[in-house]
C-alpha cells in the first residue's frame, strides 16, 4: 500500500467515528497542570519495561544540549570533543547505532567530522520528556542496534482561553550563558506556541589552569500552530530555525555555520472507534547548511612567523531529509493491543571545499572575496532512501503477565556521486563513488514481562534482533560503501523492585554483533565480529523523610572476536553515589562520580568520531554539589559547583587534540576544572 493511500485512509478515519470520540486518558507519568479547567496535555505513557519516559521537570543543573541530559542516565557515556557537541554513547555504542529522535522525527547531522551529533539540535529548555529504549526491544524507532532516545515536547489542548509561559536563564564559569523561552496561548479550537533559546560559552580552563579551546555560540527558534477542534483531534504545523558556531580543539577545523531549517506537519486522532484508539500522520523536512574553516575562530593573528604566507581550507556540507510517518494503534480485544506503521526517509548529502585560501601572516588576515565557499558548486555525494514497515503486538495473558513482540522490515537504497577523499579537499576519488545498492534490513523482538504477586518485584526478559546499513560517515568519511550491514542479536533481562523505602533496578544484556563496522584511524573501516555484555544497577533508599541516598553503576565488556582484541571505544566501569536533602522549598545534594581506569583498548581503532589512544586511560573521582529553592510553583532557583576539588582529568571516550596556537593540547582533551553555575526558572500556567 503506497504512502499516499495510507494518508488518505487516515484522513477518512479521522472524520469517521468522530461522533463517538471521547477524551483520551492523560499519561500517568505526566504532571497535570494545577488548573485543569484551563489546560490539559496530549500524550501517552509506555507500559514497557525497557522503555521509559523520563520527566525533565526535575532537572536542576543546566544542560547545553541533549547529550548533557543523557549523560546523567546510568548506561550512558559521552564522547567528548571539548565543551560542546558531545556524542551520546549507550552501552558502548553511539552514532546511528543509537537512534536519536526529536518529537518522533529521526535526526542525524551534516558535518563529516561529526561536529553536530543529532543531540546538538536539542534545546533542553523546550523539552518535556525523554523516551529511552534500551536494546532492540522495540521496532517503532527503526532498527535499534543499541536503543533509541526521543526528545519530546508535549502538544497542548486548551479547554478555554489560557496561556502557558516558561523561561529559564543560567550562567556559570568560563562565560557560560544559556537562555530558553517556551510560551503558548490558545483556546478550545487551537493554540500557538513560540519557543527558542541561545547558548554560549568561552574557552574553559582545566584543573591545571590551562586554557582549552572550546568556545561556542548557538541559537534556535520555533513557531507552532495547533488546531484542536475536539478533545481527540490534533493538527499541528511547525517551523524551526537554528544556527551555531563552535571552536573545536580535537580536529583541524571549526564549525562556522550550522544553519538548520525544519518544517513539520502532525495529525493525530484518538478514539476513532471502540477498537481503533489512535491514528497518526507526520511529515517533516530538515535541511542543514554547514560550513567550517581553520582560521575564522582560531587565533591565527597570534602566529608570529615572519613573512609567512599560509594556505588555509574552507569546507561545507549540506544535509536535507524529507520524511513521513503513519501509524495506527488498535485494541483488538481488551487483552490485545497492536501498533502498525510505516516510515519513509529521503536523505541527501552534498559537499564542497576550497583549498589554497591565502592568509598573510603576521598582521591582519587577508582573504580574497572571490574565494567565498558559498560560490563553490555543491557536489552531490550521497543519497539514502529508506522505506520501513513495522508492527508490534502486546498480549496481556493475565493481570501480572504480558507478552510483547514486534517485526520490522526496511528497504534501504544507498546511492553515491563522485565522492572525493578528505571531505572534497583531495582530488582522489573514493572507491565507493558512483555506486548504488539495495539492502533489506530486518528487525524483531519477543519479550515476557511479569509482576510477582507476593513482592513489589517486576521482571522482564527479551530477545531482540536489529540490522543497520553503513551511514553517511561510514560511507563517505571512511570510504565504506561496500561494508556489510550490522546485525545485532541481544538478550535483555531486568528486575525492578519498588518498596516503601527502597527502589532498585538491575539490568543485564548480552549482545552478539555480526559484521560490526569498526573504524580505523578515521580513514577506513572493516567488518568484524563482536560480543558485548554488561548492565546497569540503580537504587534509591529513603534514609528519612528528608534524606535520600542514591547510587548507580554501569559496566560494558566488549571484545573484537575477529582480531582477538578488546572492542575499541568501550567506556570504563562507572558509578555514582549521591546524598540529597529535601525539606519544603529547599533541597541540597552532593554527588560523587567514580570512573575506573580503562586498559581494554585497541589503539587507532574506534568509530566515526574517535579512536583509542596508545595508552590506557587513568581512573578518577570527581564531586559536585547542587541546591535549589522553590518558594512557589512558579519560581525555581538552583545553583551548584562541579569538580569541587578542581581535578585535572579526561574521559576515556574523547577525541584526541589537534594543535591550536596559544593552547596546550597533549593527547586527550581535559575536562573543565572547578566551575560554578546558577539557574533561574519562571513558569506560569
Amino acid at each position: 500500500m503506497g504512502t499516499p493511500l495510507i494518508v488518505l485512509l487516515f484522513w477518512m478515519l479521522a472524520f469517521h467515528g468522530g461522533a463517538q470520540a471521547a477524551k483520551h486518558e492523560q499519561s500517568a507519568t505526566e504532571q497535570a497542570p494545577e488548573n485543569l479547567d484551563t489546560i490539559t496535555v496530549y500524550g501517552e505513557s509506555m507500559d514497557l519495561s525497557f522503555e521509559y519516559k523520563l520527566d525533565l521537570g526535575g532537572q536542576n543543573a543546566p544542560s547545553g544540549d541533549g547529550a548533557d541530559l543523557l549523560g546523567t542516565i546510568p548506561g550512558f557515556s559521552l564522547t567528548r570533543q571539548g565543551g560542546a557537541a558531545s556524542d551520546p554513547v549507550f552501552r558502548g555504542l553511539s552514532g546511528t547505532r543509537l537512534n536519536t529522535l526529536i518529537d518522533g522525527v529521526p535526526y542525524a547531522g551534516a558535518c563529516n567530522h561529526r561536529m553536530d551529533p543529532a543531540t546538538t539540535y536539542v534545546n533542553p529548555g523546550e523539552m518535556d520528556d525523554i523516551t529511552l529504549l534500551r536494546g532492540p526491544q522495540s521496532v517503532r524507532y527503526g532498527g535499534s542496534i543499541s536503543g533509541a532516545v526521543n526528545f519530546e515536547r508535549k502538544p497542548m489542548f486548551f479547554t478555554q482561553p489560557g496561556a502557558r509561559f516558561f523561561a529559564s536563564v543560567s550562567g556559570g564559569s568560563f562565560g557560560k550563558l544559556d537562555r530558553s523561552l517556551d510560551a503558548a496561548a490558545g483556546f478550545s479550537a487551537g493554540y500557538f506556541r513560540i519557543s527558542g533559546g541561545q547558548s554560549e560559552s568561552d574557552d574553559y580552563e582545566d584543573g591545571d589552569g590551562e586554557d582549552v579551546f572550546s568556545r561556542y555560540d548557538r541559537w534556535n527558534a520555533r513557531f507552532a500552530l495547533g488546531l484542536t477542534p475536539d478533545a481527540d483531534t490534533l493538527f499541528e504545523i511547525s517551523t524551526e530555525r537554528s544556527d551555531a558556531e563552535m571552536a573545536n580543539a580535537t580536529v583541524h577545523m571549526d564549525a562556522t555555520k550550522l544553519d538548520r531549517h525544519a518544517f513539520s506537519i502532525l495529525f493525530e486522532k484518538y478514539n476513532l472507534s471502540p477498537w481503533l484508539k489512535k491514528a497518526k500522520v507526520r511529515f517533516n523536512r530538515i535541511s542543514v547548511d554547514h560550513e567550517m574553516d581553520d582560521f575564522s575562530l582560531r587565533p591565527t593573528k597570534e602566529l608570529t612567523v615572519p613573512f609567512d604566507t599560509r594556505q588555509f581550507i574552507v569546507m561545507g556540507q549540506g544535509w536535507e531529509e524529507k520524511s513521513a510517518h503513519g501509524s495506527l494503534i488498535m485494541e483488538a480485544t481488551p487483552d490485545v493491543k497492536i501498533e502498525a506503521g510505516m516510515d519513509y526517509r529521503h536523505s541527501d548529502y552534498d559537499a564542497r571545499a576550497l583549498t589554497g585560501v591565502d592568509l598573510l601572516l603576521p598582521g591582519p588576515v587577508l582573504i580574497e572575496e572571490s574565494r567565498d565557499i558559498d560560490k563553490v558548486p555543491r557536489n552531490d555525494i550521497l543519497w539514502f532512501r529508506n522505506l520501513g514497515q513495522y508492527a508490534e503486538l502486546t498480549y496481556s495473558a493475565s493481570a501480572r503477565t504480558k507478552w510483547i513482540a514486534g517485526l520490522r522490515y526496511d528497504r534501504l537504497v544507498t546511492s553515491t556521486g563522485t565522492m572525493h577523499a578528505a571531505g572534497e579537499v583531495s582530488t582522489v576519488v573514493l572507491s565507493g563513488a558512483n555506486k548504488r545498492r539495495t539492502q533489506h534490513l530486518r528487525s524483531g523482538f519477543l519479550r515476557l514481562e511479569h509482576s510477582f504477586p507476593k513482592a513489589p518485584l517486576r521482571m522482564a526478559a527479551g530477545i531482540g534482533h536489529a540490522q543497520r546499513g553503513a551511514d553517511y560517515w561510514e560511507v563517505y568519511s571512511l570510504d565504506g560503501f561496500d561494508l556489510s550491514r550490522e546485525r545485532n542479536t541481544e538478550l535483555d533481562v531486568m528486575f525492578q523492585y519498588q518498596g516503601d523505602r527502597l527502589s532498585a533496578e538491575l539490568s543485564f544484556f548480552y549482545s552478539k554483533i555480526d559484521d560490526f563496522i569498526l573504524a580505523y584511524n578515521g580513514v577506513a573501516a572493516s567488518n568484524v565480529e563482536a560480543v558485548r555484555m554488561g548492565g546497569e544497577m540503580a537504587l534509591s533508599y529513603q534514609l528519612s523523610r528528608e534524606w535520600t541516598l542514591t547510587a548507580d553503576i554501569a559496566h560494558v565488556y566488549a571484545k573484537n572476536i575477529t582480531q582477538d582484541v578488546p572492542l575499541a571505544q568501550t567506556p570504563p566501569l562507572t558509578g555514582r553515589l549521591g546524598l540529597t536533602y529535601s525539606s519544603g522549598p529547599y533541597s541540597f545534594g552532593l554527588t560523587g562520580r567514580f570512573v575506573h581506569h580503562q586498559n581494554r583498548i585497541h589503539p587507532d581503532y574506534g568509530n566515526t568520531l574517535a579512536v583509542d589512544n596508545d595508552e590506557p586511560t587513568p581512573g578518577y573521582a570527581v564531586y559536585s554539589m547542587e541546591g535549589s529553592y522553590k518558594p512557589n510553583p512558579h519560581l525555581d532557583l538552583a545553583f551548584g559547583m562541579d569538580n569541587i576539588f578542581d581535578r585535572t582529568y579526561y574521559e576515556h571516550l574523547n577525541r584526541s587534540g589537534s594543535p591550536v596556537t596559544g593552547f596546550v593540547v597533549d593527547g586527550k582533551i581535559n575536562e573543565p576544572g572547578r566551575s560554578l553555575w546558577a539557574r533561574l526558572n519562571v513558569s506560569l500556567d
